[in-house]
C-alpha cells in the first residue's frame, strides 16, 4: 500500500473542460416529488471490493428508507485514487458539474473548492450538537486554514504497531517497547537473535514509523494536528529534527531489511508476514492480512498490536471523506439526510463488520457484532482514546513532498548529506 503518487492543485484546475456527462443538477430532475441526488463512488470497482459493496448496499438501504422524499442516483465511479479521478473532479468543477456525494482527500478538496465552491458541512453539525459529539473531536477539523468543513470523514483507523511477541520472547524482550530507548534496546536484541527487527519499505511504512516518531516527542501530537507543518522550515524544527535522526539510526543501526529503500510495501510485508520480522507500522486493515493464507501458520496467534514506542497512535481518515459538489438547499438536505443515515452508529456497525474499517463515531459493538471484527484492530481501536499521544498521519503534506522524500531519504541514511540540508529540501 503506497501513497499515491501524484500531484494535484492550481494545475489540475485549469485544466481544459472536456464534454463529460452531466453529474449534478437541479432539483427539477427529481422523480415523483423525490429529491435525486448522485454519487459517483457508491458502486463496487470489483467483485472483491469490501467498501464499494457496502457503499452499493448503504444506497439502497437509504433510498428504501427515504422513498418518496430523497433517493441516490448511482452514477460510473470517479476514483480519486488515481491522477486520472482527480483530473475529472477538477473538469466537473470548472463546468459547475460535480456530483452531490464524491469522495476525496483533503490535499484536492482545498483547491476543488477554491474552484467550485463545495458544501460546507461545519454549519449543519454545529446546527445538530447531538449528532456532532457522536464523533471523536478530531474527526471533524478542517482542513489547515480553512473554518469550512469540506468532507464528513469516512473512517477513523487507528495505527500502532503490529509486534510478533514469538519474535520477542525468543531474543529475551518481556514486551513490546514503550519508549524509543527500549526500542532500540530490543531491536538488537532481536537482530542478535538472528531476526530482523523492524520491517521497512522507504515510503509508506517508513512513513507510519516518521509519524510516530514525530508525535511521541513532547509537543509532537499537538504539532501534527495544527495548521501548515512546513512553517518555519522543517530544517528549524526540533521534532523533525529529532525523528528523522533517530530514523536514520534504526537504518545505520542494521536494524530494518536489506531492501528497506525501494517503496514497495511488499518489501516490509513479506518479510513480516513470513515470520522473519518482529515489528511492522501499519493500520487495522493489515490485521486480517496477518490472519489471511499469504501469511505463516500461526501469526496471528503470535502477533499484537500496539500503541508506538512513546505511547502515541496516529489516525488516518481525519482528511478525506463524504463531500458534495450540491448547491440547491434542496439537495444539501438531501445530502446531509444522507450522511446522518450513513453515521448512525448501526449503519457504522454495518460497515465495520463488512469492511474491517471502524466509525469516526463513538458507540459500543455488542458480542455478536465483536465476533465479527478483527481482535487485533478491535483491541487498539478502543483502547486508543486512553492513548497518551493521537495525532494524525503525515498524508496531509503535499505529494510533491513524498516525492522528494523518496528521492534522498535513501542518500541522507547512506550519509551523503546532513540532517538540515536533507530536510531543507522539502521546504520548496
Amino acid at each position: 500500500m503506497r501513497i499515491a503518487r501524484f500531484r494535484a492543485g492550481a494545475a489540475l484546475l485549469l485544466a481544459v473542460a472536456l464534454p463529460l456527462a452531466a453529474c449534478g443538477g437541479s432539483p427539477e430532475e427529481s422523480q415523483g416529488g423525490e429529491v435525486v441526488i448522485t454519487c459517483s463512488v457508491c458502486q463496487p470497482y470489483s467483485d472483491t471490493d469490501a467498501i464499494g459493496t457496502y457503499r452499493a448496499d448503504l444506497v439502497k438501504r437509504f433510498n428504501e428508507a427515504n422513498a418518496g422524499r430523497y433517493q441516490v442516483k448511482v452514477i460510473p465511479n470517479i476514483d480519486e485514487n488515481t491522477p486520472e479521478g482527480v483530473q475529472q473532479l477538477s473538469r466537473l468543477a470548472l463546468v459547475d458539474d460535480l456530483p452531490d456525494l464524491f469522495f476525496l482527500g483533503e490535499l484536492h478538496l482545498v483547491p476543488l473548492d477554491e474552484s467550485a465552491g463545495l458544501m460546507d458541512f461545519r454549519p449543519r453539525f454545529e446546527a445538530d450538537t447531538t449528532f456532532r459529539d457522536t464523533f471523536f473531536p478530531e474527526m471533524l477539523r478542517s482542513p489547515r486554514g480553512l473554518d469550512r468543513l469540506l468532507a464528513v470523514p469516512d473512517g477513523r483507523n487507528v495505527l500502532g504497531v503490529f509486534w510478533n511477541e514469538q519474535i520477542l520472547a525468543e531474543a529475551g524482550v518481556a514486551r513490546p517497547p514503550t519508549s524509543y530507548p527500549e526500542l532500540l534496546q530490543a531491536a538488537a536484541a532481536i537482530r542478535a537473535a538472528g531476526k530482523i527487527p523492524l520491517a521497512m519499505d522507504g515510503l509508506f511504512v517508513t512513513l507510519n514509523w516518521l509519524a510516530h516518531l514525530i508525535g511521541t516527542q513532547p509537543g509532537g501530537a499537538d504539532y501534527l494536528g495544527s495548521g501548515d507543518l512546513l512553517a518555519g522550515g522543517l530544517e528549524n524544527n526540533p521534532l523533525w529534527v529529532t525523528a528523522v535522526e533517530r530514523l536514520k539510526e534504526l537504518h545505520t543501526s542494521g536494524f530494518v531489511n536489506e531492501d528497506a529503500f525501494t517503496g514497495q510495501f511488499d518489501r516490509a510485508s513479506q518479510p513480516f508476514l513470513s515470520g522473519d520480522a518482529a515489528a511492522m507500522a501499519n493500520g487495522p486493515w493489515y490485521a486480517p492480512v496477518i490472519s489471511s493464507e499469504t501469511a505463516e501458520p500461526g501469526l496471528a496467534e503470535a502477533v499484537t498490536y500496539v500503541s508506538a514506542p512513546g505511547n502515541g497512535v496516529a489516525i488516518s481518515g481525519r482528511g478525506s471523506g463524504w463531500a458534495s459538489g450540491a448547491r440547491e438547499a434542496a439537495k444539501q438536505d438531501a445530502v446531509w439526510a444522507f450522511v446522518k443515515f450513513a453515521y448512525a452508529w448501526p449503519e457504522q456497525v454495518t460497515r465495520s463488520t463488512a469492511t474491517a474499517a471502524f466509525p469516526p463515531v463513538r458507540g459500543e459493538f455488542d458480542t455478536a457484532d465483536r465476533k465479527k471484527l478483527n481482535p487485533l484492530a478491535l483491541e487498539l481501536h478502543e483502547a486508543s482514546e486512553a492513548v497518551a499521544n493521537v495525532y494524525p498521519l503525515l498524508d496531509s503534506m503535499p505529494q510533491s513532498m513524498w516525492d522528494e522524500w523518496d528521492n534522498y531519504w535513501p542518500a541522507y541514511v547512506q550519509g551523503s548529506m546532513d540532517t538540515r540540508t536533507f530536510l531543507a529540501r522539502f521546504n520548496k
